[in-house]
């Protein structure tokens, strides 16, 4: 497992991500808890797309093979972890796959350690949640490529060109709400990867606007402060009780974030402490995890003991976090006394 050097990370933005993981945890819960916990998805995307625009456009930004490379092997090793061990927790519905088709259920194991879950040709994640990292891999990929060698023809004309026939598509001038979907459209494009690329692209485009306009905005903080005051509000009413009107976030979310990177900003006087800057560096583990701890509460807590879901919730939050930790340190310490290790330094070296 990779460390995180932490000196460089924005605690507010850290707060962001992992609320938005921490939303995500609790919508696979229980649906009922939040109309439309899903977004959280929405939110990490555009996230990325930001740091991805700073990333790519520097004069030193790595080829999209070895940004590639680098990404996916800093989360790898707890993808896969997180994956045994939901295969421990389901392993009565495990073996019955097996004992049903033992071919298929190896190819599925087999396209899921390759992460092809959202490349259309696959079948879904076990571990469900894990469909977001296919997408943040090769579909980051392919952002990253028109970024980093297309950048003005992409922020300018392509990218917001597919924002918006893809807002067209999914929301129909705001009658519909067809954010959240797994299939192909036209036979072709698979939802999901078209869906996550988009929503980086469109992270691209708030990372063009702030990270060439940021005096504009530290000029403009006390509007910039009640804007993003009530774009969140804002945000948590659409999450929690209104999915129907989710085409809004997209308003919503660039605000937010711009003001969560704007230095002196109410977002960055609140989420200024080292707390949230561990916080964020433990949402991926408990992104990768919680799948696991879903399937362990629902069935020992709710379908066992038959407590009651909101009580279920609680137990479940309670433990959220110091399982991440332990998972997380787990992993950290099972991978330094591995006998065998994958060694990428020629290949990266030979790439860059």
């Amino acid at each position: 497992m990779t460390s995180v050097n932490n000196t460089n990370r924005n605690a507010a933005i850290e707060a962001l991500r992992f609320f938005s993981i921490l939303q995500i945890a609790v919508w696979h819960l229980g649906k009922y808890f939040m109309n439309a916990g899903f977004l959280g998805v929405e939110f990490f995307f555009i996230i990325a797309g930001v740091f991805q625009y700073k990333n790519a456009t520097k004069p030193t930004a790595p080829g999209v093979i070895v940004y590639t490379v680098n990404k996916a092997r800093k989360f790898y090793f707890e993808y896969l972890v997180a994956f045994l061990f939901l295969m421990v927790c389901l392993h009565e519905g495990i073996f019955n796959s097996f004992s049903k088709d033992w071919v298929k259920s190896i190819l599925n194991i087999i396209s899921e350690l390759l992460m092809l879950q959202s490349t259309g040709g696959f079948s879904g994640p076990l571990n469900y949640p894990t469909w977001f990292f296919s997408v943040l891999v090769y579909g980051g990929a392919i952002v990253y490529a028109a970024v980093r060698y297309y950048t003005n023809i992409s922020i300018r004309i392509i990218f917001p060109l597919l924002f918006i026939l893809f807002t067209a598509f999914c929301f129909n001038n705001g009658n519909d709400m067809s954010l959240e979907q797994w299939g192909v459209i036209g036979g072709v494009i698979p939802y999901s990867m078209f869906r996550g690329m988009i929503e980086i692209s469109f992270g691209v485009l708030v990372g063009y606007i702030f990270f060439n306009y940021k005096q504009f905005f530290i000029n403009n903080l006390h509007l910039l402060d009640l804007l993003s005051f009530v774009s969140l509000v804002f945000y948590c009413i659409i999450v929690v009780k209104s999915g129907i009107n989710a085409s809004y976030v997209f308003i919503f979310i660039p605000i937010i974030l711009i003001d969560a990177l704007t230095p002196g900003s109410w977002m960055s006087k609140v989420f200024k402490g080292k707390i949230w800057i561990w916080l964020g560096n433990l949402s991926f583990s408990i992104f990768v995890l919680h799948a696991s701890l879903v399937a362990l509460c629902r069935h020992f807590l709710h379908v066992v003991l038959s407590i009651e879901l909101p009580v279920v919730l609680l137990v479940y939050l309670i433990c959220l976090i110091p399982a991440a930790y332990i998972f997380k340190c787990f992993c950290g310490w099972f991978s330094g006394i591995m006998p065998v290790k994958v060694d990428f330094s020629s290949l990266v070296n030979k790439l860059s």
